[in-house]
């Protein structure tokens, strides 16, 4: 049923403001040994990639734009060439890695879009040429290089081992990702965007490996962790605590959801993960500090806050609100809706953190009023405004305003002249973030208008 929702309903009249214990179990209990995976089914379907492959071919907005910044990209010429390492670290070899599965995810979309071949063989060669070479991850980011990678690397996967046949590399980056990715990802312990980016990976991997115990985890962990994360006001007078790790599903029950699947030729990632030397995550801050300092001592939390907006910037929060809202479009094109225990507190979230972005004074309630904007914008928003409001019904006036202001203003890496002046520092969209804007790059294309009324 279609909702129209009026501005209350961002604070809960229509949906609960929460996934309950409940509605959690519910969820959860649709992924059993049985469940049947859809492929392509992450973040597009075909259905849906022959729909948009239909509106630029009438040349209507914003596709018709989108699809020309796609092929202009430099990711998406046929002189680029993969730069794989074995032991991925901080610096050149982190943005390589990311970069080359940015590559991977705009070769797989012109494939699929253009029905050119070069593309689909040029994205088999950039993920083969990891999945041949990468054998570790060490340094600061030791288990975040592997959670910002594998989302986008498994999109790739996803669209080109349901649509090209000719690509044989499929077994190979499955067993990648059960031998190094899924054993550092497991039972990751990760505060704000970074955890929020394990959750993407591990559902993302589960799609495409057809690995229930994955997809299973990083949906238990998504549904635990976003009450805790995106505030609002019916949650009381503070947060609340953010204790996702404590209702971990443990190695046995992912063991019965046939962990590792047919992709482990050998042990599986669970199995592995028991002799993983930890490199460190965030579990004695999570386990130790109180709501108050996890939030930075906001002095008042407001809704659509998160920990990170006054804690720490948007720029960083925004990459929380892309993983977050990748793993629900995963979900439902898996049939597993997500969104509807998170609608409103992802709207608040959408509103507030627009209505900031574009410039309107910031409450001094909270944080003092400063609230930093981090690096810039990262031009995210479409996936979930798309469900949200044209699915959904919500009215997001503000999120509608920043999209159109400024998202398709965007290029991948660069504000796209004419910009509508005067340019708010709240935006300082000089470029987008290298972590999130994989994904993000290409919203509207694959999801801005996507669900039109």
């Amino acid at each position: 049923m279609r909702l129209r929702a009026a501005g209350l309903c961002l604070l809960g009249v229509i949906y609960s403001v929460s996934a309950s214990a409940g509605d959690s179990s519910r969820i959860l209990a649709q992924i059993t040994p049985t469940l049947h995976f859809h492929h392509p089914g992450g973040l597009s379907t075909l259905a849906e990639l022959e729909r948009v492959r239909a509106h630029i071919a009438a040349g209507e907005e914003p596709w018709a734009s989108s699809f020309r910044k796609l092929q202009a990209s430099p990711y998406a010429q046929r002189t680029y060439m993969a730069r794989p390492v074995a032991l991925v670290s901080k610096g050149m070899s982190e943005a390589n890695e990311i970069r080359d599965a940015v590559a991977a995810y705009t070769q797989a979309l012109l494939w699929v879009l253009t029905g050119e071949e070069w593309h689909a063989e040029k994205a088999g060669q950039l993920i083969d040429a990891w999945s041949g070479t990468l054998t570790g991850f060490e340094g600061l980011n030791w288990y975040l290089d592997p959670a910002w990678t594998a989302a986008p690397l498994a999109e790739a996967a996803e669209i080109l081992h349901a649509t090209y046949p000719k690509w044989q590399g499929a077994p190979r980056l499955a067993q990648l990702f059960n031998d190094l990715f899924l054993p550092i990802l497991h039972n990751r312990m990760a505060f704000g965007n970074r955890e929020f980016a394990v959750c993407n990976a591990l559902v993302a991997i589960g799609v495409f490996n057809e690995d229930r115990a994955a997809f299973y985890e990083g949906i238990n962990h998504w549904l635990s962790y976003v009450p805790s994360y995106f505030y609002v006001k019916e949650d009381g007078p503070t947060a609340r605590p953010a204790s996702y790790w404590l209702t971990s599903p443990a190695d046995e029950f992912l063991a019965r959801l046939d962990a590792g699947g047919s992709a482990a030729q050998g042990p599986t990632w669970i199995e592995l993960a028991r002799t993983w030397k930890s490199q460190g995550d965030d579990h004695t801050a999570l386990a130790r500090d109180s709501v108050d300092e996890l939030w930075k001592h906001p002095g008042a939390y407001l809704p659509g806050y998160t920990p990170e907006t006054g804690g720490r910037d948007l720029g960083h929060t925004e990459n929380a609100f892309v993983s977050a809202v990748n793993v629900a479009e995963i979900a439902w094109h898996q049939g597993i809706d997500l969104y509807s225990v998170a609608a409103v507190r992802l709207a608040a979230f959408m509103e507030t953190t627009a209505a900031i972005r574009l410039g309107e004074p910031v409450s001094p309630s909270a944080y003092g009023g400063k609230v930093d904007p981090g690096n810039g914008l990262t031009a995210t928003y479409e996936v979930a405004y798309n469900h949200l409001h044209n699915i959904s019904g919500f009215e997001l006036p503000k999120t509608r305003e920043l999209i159109e202001r400024v998202v398709r203003q965007m290029g991948p890496v660069r504000v796209e002249r004419p910009f509508p002046p005067p340019l708010p520092d709240s935006l300082r969209a000089v470029r987008l973030w290298e972590q999130a804007g994989w994904i993000a790059n290409w919203e509207t294309l694959t999801h801005g208008e996507l669900d039109r009324p």
